[in-house]
């Protein structure tokens, strides 16, 4: 319990201190990231706000013990949040790509100029991708010792079905191997450029 409180805690903190710092402050970093940096921030704070607490509660007691209504929202909240993370990193990976390989090229310009809209491509697709748990996630009830709970989880997970796994194979490849796959391909090509 203290453990998890203190990472809680310090992930709120330390993103809190960045958001204010990048908003603020005149000359922290590189000006090309700090949108992106800014987004990576207030994306981790909002999965430290409004899903660690509820996920833990779940873990802790055993059962859901909020609105059953409450369940679907934490999912959706989780996959945004996660998926926003990642294809930030994602978009800076990119743009550190663009700014080594082809320092000089008219693409860095364009893609430095829809920045805005690439976040918001992010936040779209991730809000997207996060609207699925609301019809993939319910609460469903059980009984321990006589007494009737309820459980928060996908609700293919009550037995092995097709579209659960499909369901789960296509998450993993859009949060998971998709980016790691950009990234290694990336900054591997960084570093070979970097190297010579």
């Amino acid at each position: 319990v203290i453990l998890y409180g203190l990472t809680a805690l310090v992930a709120f903190v330390t993103n809190l201190i960045t958001v204010v710092v990048l908003v603020n402050g005149k000359s922290c970093g590189s000006r090309r990231l700090r949108k992106y940096l800014l987004n990576l921030s207030v994306a981790d704070l909002a999965m430290v706000a409004l899903t660690i607490p509820f996920t833990y509660t779940n873990y802790m007691f055993g059962r859901w013990v909020l609105a059953w209504w409450t369940c679907p929202l934490v999912g959706m909240a989780q996959l945004t949040t996660i998926t926003a993370s990642i294809y930030t990193l994602v978009a800076i990976a990119i743009d550190r790509y663009l700014a080594i390989m082809y320092p000089l090229h008219e693409s860095i310009s364009h893609f430095k100029k829809h920045r805005t809209l690439i976040l918001t491509l992010v936040w779209t697709f991730g809000g997207c991708l996060g609207l699925s748990q609301w019809f993939v996630t319910r609460t469903a009830a059980f009984e321990h010792n006589g007494h009737h709970y309820q459980y928060c989880s996908e609700r293919w997970l009550l037995h092995s079905s097709g579209p659960g796994q499909a369901y789960t194979v296509l998450i993993f490849v859009l949060i998971f191997a998709l980016p790691m796959a950009i990234f290694v391909a990336v900054y591997t090509t960084m570093g070979c450029r970097l190297a010579q």
